[in-house]
């Protein structure tokens, strides 16, 4: 709110200075010259506004060059209003005083603006550093957590669908591949004995996958829990058998 506060008084000053410009170009062009230094009334309005002060020492204005002097006629609507920043205007200024003026009040403008651009100080930046703190110790748990579930459903998902293409092999075969064939059985034909009587692979729309934490799967046929089929296994995260959480094993039979 205070930077457009201040924004508005820069730009209200910009204009006013522009329009006593426009108000003593006009006063030059009628009577051939700016206002004198000691005609205190040409910054005091009087004298922009059609009246002209009857004591002054330097020269009158020329009517014959069209000066105009009726209210109706002014070259400014109201008399000149300070400035935003309250900043005092001289009552006397000559032309060149008066444009070194109008450059001054330009230059303090556009640093008061430089100020108003400046970066976010050390405080504002340490309470946005606590914030994100705080929210991410409040979000974090949350995400790891929706993560570990989504791998763990990965897992399952992938066992069931090797489960299904192991027992397609089955039926065509008449048995699982071994231990030493292994899960390759089911992307190509496996080399080794016992040969695949009657192949039909590929099994697999693609080469066997890995498990959500990028380890292979453990087959084993005929295995330690299913002796007359097979025993298909993920270890988790922590790659090693057992655990809990994110670290317990992945079984086909259960």
């Amino acid at each position: 709110m205070f930077r457009h506060v201040a924004e508005a008084k820069d730009t209200a000053a910009r204009s006013q200075i522009e329009m006593l410009g426009a108000a003593l170009d006009a006063y030059r062009l009628d009577n051939g010259r700016y206002p004198t230094t000691r005609c205190a009334a040409a910054l005091g309005g009087s004298l922009l506004l059609g009246f002209c002060p009857r004591k002054t020492t330097g020269p009158s204005p020329r009517k014959t060059a069209g000066y105009r002097s009726a209210p109706r006629l002014s070259m400014l609507r109201s008399e000149p209003q300070p400035d935003p920043e309250r900043t005092p205007m001289p009552a006397q200024l000559s032309p060149k005083d008066l444009w070194r003026f109008r450059k001054r009040m330009i230059a303090g403008s556009c640093r008061t603006s430089a100020r108003r651009v400046q970066g976010f100080t050390l405080i504002e930046i340490l309470v946005v550093i606590v914030v994100i703190a705080v929210l991410a110790t409040l979000v974090a748990p949350n995400v790891f957590q929706h993560v570990a579930e989504a791998k763990d459903t990965a897992a399952r998902s992938q066992v069931e669908m090797l489960g299904a293409a192991l027992d397609a092999y089955r039926l065509d075969n008449g048995r699982y591949p071994t231990t030493e064939q292994g899960l390759a059985a089911l992307w190509r034909e496996p080399a080794s004995d016992p040969r695949a009587r009657n192949w039909r692979g590929p099994y697999l729309r693609k080469d066997v996958p890995p498990d959500p934490w990028r380890q292979p799967y453990i087959y084993k046929c005929p295995g330690d829990v299913n002796a007359n089929g097979y025993d298909l296994v993920s270890y988790g995260a922590d790659g090693k058998p057992g655990g809990t959480g994110d670290d317990a094993d992945i079984l086909s039979w259960k």
